[in-house]
This record gives C-alpha cells, sequence and structure tokens, in this order.
C-alpha cells in the first residue's frame, strides 16, 4: 500500500482534512485527521489494516510468533484496527483496555498472560501517551509487546518505544501553531474548531 494510496482513502473518506484548525489544546494546525471517518467504510478499514498487517509480517519478531499472539488496542478508533490486523495476521485473540480512573485497565476475566507475545495497534498517533500508557498496562501484566502500530503517525513530538519495532503506514506531519503567531490566522482562512467529542 503505497503512501499516495493511504492518502486516498484518507481524503475519499473526509478523515483528513486541510485547512485552519484549532485544536482542543489551544494550538492552530494546517491538518486534522479524525480516523472515524475512515473506520466507518468497511471496504477502507479492511484495506487499511491488511497494509498494516503486511509491515508486522515483515517484522522477525511478529513472523516466527503467528498466530500465537495477542492483537491490543486502546479504545474505541484503536477496537476496528485490532480486528482487521487481527484478522489478516489470524492472531489467536484480540482485546482492549479501557480508561478506568486515570489510566487503562483490562476488563474484568481478561488480561494479558505472562509471556504472551502482544502487538500494539491504534488508528493514529498524536502524543503518544496512549501508546505509552496501553505498553505500561501490558508490561505490568507480564506481556511480550513484540511490535507497535498505527494506521496514521501525526506524533507532534518525539516518542521513544525503546527497541519495539513501530509501523505506520503514513506518518502525516502537522504544522502547529500559537494562536497569536498563526500564519493562517494572517492569511485570514477560516477557523474550524476541533472539539474532543463530537
Amino acid at each position: 500500500l503505497s503512501r499516495d494510496e493511504v492518502l486516498d482513502a484518507l481524503r475519499q473518506s473526509q478523515a483528513l482534512r486541510e485547512g485552519h484548525f484549532a485544536l482542543p489544546c489551544g494550538d492552530h494546525a494546517n491538518y486534522f485527521i479524525q480516523m472515524p471517518l475512515a473506520l466507518r467504510y468497511y471496504r477502507i478499514t479492511k484495506v487499511l489494516c491488511v497494509g498494516l498487517s503486511r509491515l508486522f509480517r515483515g517484522c522477525r519478531e511478529v513472523a516466527t510468533a503467528l498466530p500465537h499472539c495477542s492483537i491490543i488496542a486502546p479504545p474505541s478508533g484503536g477496537i476496528p484496527v485490532a480486528f482487521g490486523v487481527g484478522e489478516a495476521l489470524q492472531a489467536e485473540q484480540i482485546f482492549w483496555a479501557e480508561p478506568d480512573n486515570g489510566r487503562y485497565r483490562f476488563r474484568q476475566y481478561m488480561k494479558v498472560k505472562q509471556g504472551d507475545k502482544c502487538i500494539l495497534v491504534d488508528d493514529v498517533l498524536r502524543s503518544g501517551q496512549t501508546l505509552r500508557a496501553m505498553m505500561d498496562l501490558i508490561q505490568e501484566s507480564g506481556g511480550d509487546i513484540i511490535a507497535a502500530g498505527v494506521l496514521v503517525d501525526q506524533r507532534m513530538a518525539e516518542f521513544d518505544l525503546g527497541d519495539i519495532p513501530f509501523f505506520s503506514l503514513v506518518r502525516i506531519p502537522i504544522d502547529r501553531y500559537p494562536p497569536d503567531a498563526c500564519p493562517l490566522c494572517q492569511d485570514h482562512m477560516p477557523l474550524d474548531e476541533v472539539r474532543e467529542w463530537i
């Protein structure tokens, strides 16, 4: 799956938006990605997840563990990715954690077992806080994270996974500006305010 094919799928579904956006953190940006707009389409979701699974298959740690591994994701955008990648890799199990009192937890009676080979997935990487919290949860449970990946890498800062192999279908850097120094404002581009939950 080429970069252009991924971008075409994101544009076609209107998940990739170009313009002038006020982010929830207060900064302004030239791009905004809302992955649920792409993941609502089965065909697009399947194509993207198969593409990510092919990257995983090229990783020696993953190739030797298959099919005896777990695909793990945070909610909510990570769940369709987990099912799509899990199906493509024919992984043994798929499960996700949910936020509970400021941290992620697996549901009662569900957990990673000591030594389980785990692949961590999500729809988009921005700050890395969610992936870091999920990594901590898996490692505290005794799981062995053999790879991590996202459909879209839009990280806004450096994010260190240590020696865990990391994959993404596409990297879409965004330009972020404080409102008082935003060239998009200076060019009088209409501002679209992004809300956390719409």
